[in-house]
């Protein structure tokens, strides 16, 4: 069985944050979403496997239920 799916989503709140290059602490900024795939057994998840790959991005837009959220 094939499953594809996203390990991680999380959405920096963090203002005294900078942007260094650094994933770990990259992904806490304030104005920042991340997105990860691959392994989350680590951390508690069910998916096991030999990569993560995050992602961050920076000014997102959020829509949640409809309604439109900026940080």
């Amino acid at each position: 069985m094939n499953v594809k799916r996203v390990s991680e989503i999380g959405i920096g709140f963090n203002p005294n944050v900078d942007i260094v290059g650094a994933m770990v602490i990259d992904e806490k900024a304030l104005g920042t979403v991340h997105i990860a795939l691959g392994s989350n057994y680590w951390f508690g998840g069910p998916v096991r496997s030999v990569v993560h790959l995050d992602q961050v991005m920076r000014n997102p837009t959020i829509y949640l239920d409809g309604k439109e959220y900026k940080i």
